[in-house]
């Protein structure tokens, strides 16, 4: 092989390799904002739901929001499986915080 021919091999690879990486990082980003918006979607229904008084700040699941009303069935928007209704919201920090159970 000439030397040419290596040196537009190795950027090459270069290029694929710096581009392989940079799509990762935006499809990483891109679930994590997904499961983000999916846990401030929920932990804002618990906080409406207690702020109306009809949940308990301490003992909420999302069986309870799901049968007062405040939330459709939610699943994860990654794996599309529906989470588990035993899946709780706790009150931590004055901040209500979705945990998800399998």
């Amino acid at each position: 092989m000439r030397t040419r021919e290596i040196i537009t091999i190795i950027i090459l690879i270069v290029v694929l390799l710096y581009t392989g990486v940079i799509a990762y990082k935006m499809v990483y980003k891109h679930n994590e904002n997904l499961l983000i918006v999916t846990s401030k979607r929920i932990e804002e229904a618990a906080k409406k739901c207690v702020a109306e008084s009809k949940c308990d700040k301490n003992n909420i699941t999302l069986a309870i929001l799901y049968e007062k009303g405040y939330l459709k069935e939610e699943y994860n928007p990654i794996t599309k499986e529906i989470y588990s209704k035993n899946s709780k919201i706790s009150f931590e920090n004055n901040k209500y915080v979705f945990h998800e159970e399998y």
